[in-house]
């Protein structure tokens, strides 16, 4: 299991297109390719693979090929067997702009059709 962690880590860190945040280690919150990275474990644990693909390319900023797609299918097959099943965090709450809260209010819509 931890071949398959080091490879996953080691596909999306050299071979990703895009920069990966994570968040400081024990902090509660979640980034969006932390979220990204649990919904990829979380379709692959159900062989949803277009919604697994999805995240992975999301997470490389391209295609993902077959070694990171057997990587992740692996670990959760693994937590599987273990009775660990991944569950998708909710997405987190924003802030609407004050555009939007304009018009939630009642303000005039001043764009022009």
């Amino acid at each position: 299991m931890l071949n398959h962690m080091l490879g996953l880590a080691r596909i999306i860190g050299h071979e990703g297109r895009r920069k990966v945040r994570l968040a400081m280690p024990g902090c509660i919150h979640l980034t969006h390719d932390e979220a990204s990275l649990l919904s990829a474990l979380a379709a692959a644990q159900v062989y949803d693979r277009a919604l697994r693909d999805a995240h992975l390319s999301w997470l490389l900023g391209l295609a993902p090929g077959e070694q990171i797609q057997a990587h992740i299918q692996a670990l959760a097959d693994a937590f599987d067997l273990r009775a660990i099943i991944i569950r998708v965090p909710a997405p987190p709450v924003q802030a609407r702009s004050s555009q939007h809260a304009h018009h939630r209010v009642g303000w005039p819509n001043t764009s022009l059709h």
